[in-house]
């Protein structure tokens, strides 16, 4: 059974702001995953098997456009 990782990074989605979904997993999962949120001010962004140093780095910086693939 795939497993998938996921963290929700950011301020609530309200007043131009949004939440930045990481995850991490088999892309065809994590693909799936990700299409619940379109339409949402939730931005989903994925990679097929990122380090915890990667999702770590990420969380502190905040997201950047190369970051969002959708």
């Amino acid at each position: 059974m795939p497993v998938i990782d996921a963290a929700v990074v950011g301020s609530p989605p309200m007043g131009g702001k949004y939440s930045t979904l990481y995850l991490s997993g088999p892309s065809k999962q994590a693909n799936r995953i990700a299409e619940l949120f379109t339409g949402t001010d939730v931005r989903p962004t994925s990679w097929a098997a990122p380090s915890a140093k990667m999702l770590s780095h990420a969380a502190r910086r905040g997201p950047t456009p190369s970051d969002h693939r959708n």
